[in-house]
């Protein structure tokens, strides 16, 4: 007796939806920016399509880290930014590379702004 063909296809299957997989977030990590200024914080998205969110510094109201064994291991993680008004959504900024040194950034300029105005 042969070995039945669903044998061969359905490893072979998953396979190519697990390049698909790392294929899409790898193309997804390479096509979003953060940038961090004097304004504010903005997250910029250039593929599938353009779209950008930002929030103004004077307007942050919390910022929130997590990281997992592997975000801890290899030094990223994903930052939570809250607005303290309910005009701006939550910035979430996933992937950071050392997520805790942004993280002093956002508050040293945001501390900054508040010492010119």
């Amino acid at each position: 007796m042969g070995v039945p063909a669903v044998f061969f296809w359905v490893p072979l299957f998953g396979l190519v939806i697990a390049i698909l997989m790392i294929v899409v977030a790898v193309e997804t990590a390479n096509s979003t920016l953060y940038i961090v200024s004097s304004y504010g914080i903005s997250k910029k998205q250039v593929r599938p399509i353009f779209h950008a969110e930002a929030i103004p510094l004077n307007k942050i109201a919390n910022i929130t880290i997590t990281q997992g064994i592997w975000g801890r291991l290899f030094h990223f993680g994903t930052l939570y930014i809250n607005s303290s008004s309910l005009t701006y959504n939550p910035l979430i900024l996933t992937g950071v590379k050392k997520p805790q040194t942004l993280r002093r950034l956002i508050v040293a300029a945001k501390q900054t702004t508040q010492q010119t105005n």
